[in-house]
């Protein structure tokens, strides 16, 4: 499994910063992934193109960002890939949200709800 919340919560983009930096809504916020159970994961970005997104079980996973014009793509670091494994990729179509929006994110047949919270 890609570590499910790390993989749901990077694709977001906040709409207002997409011309000049396409993740400035998210310095400083939180990214809040709830799924169906009700477990919650966090998602901190970072203007250092750094990323860490704490797990349900508190788990962090840490990696880097990087984005154009048309897309964002993450990549896990830590944990490290198994011995001879690319590190994790994903990569998504811009997405705009701002402070305070709550949606809902589908992958692999399973739905979470994601919230831009502000602070950290």
């Amino acid at each position: 499994m890609c570590k499910v919340l790390i993989c749901v919560a990077v694709i977001l983009m906040p709409a207002e910063a997409l011309a000049a930096d396409p993740l400035a809504a998210y310095y400083g916020n939180t990214v809040v992934i709830t799924d169906a159970k009700g477990q919650m994961g966090r998602t901190l970005i970072n203007p250092d193109h750094s990323f860490v997104s704490y797990q349900p079980d508190g788990t962090a996973v840490r990696g880097v960002w990087e984005t154009d014009a048309k897309q964002i793509c993450y990549t896990v670091t830590s944990p490290a890939p198994p011995q001879g494994q690319a590190a994790p990729r994903v990569c998504r179509p811009l997405v705009a949200h701002r402070v305070g929006d709550s949606w809902t994110i589908s992958q692999n047949g399973q739905n979470w709800t994601a919230t831009l919270k502000p602070g950290r």
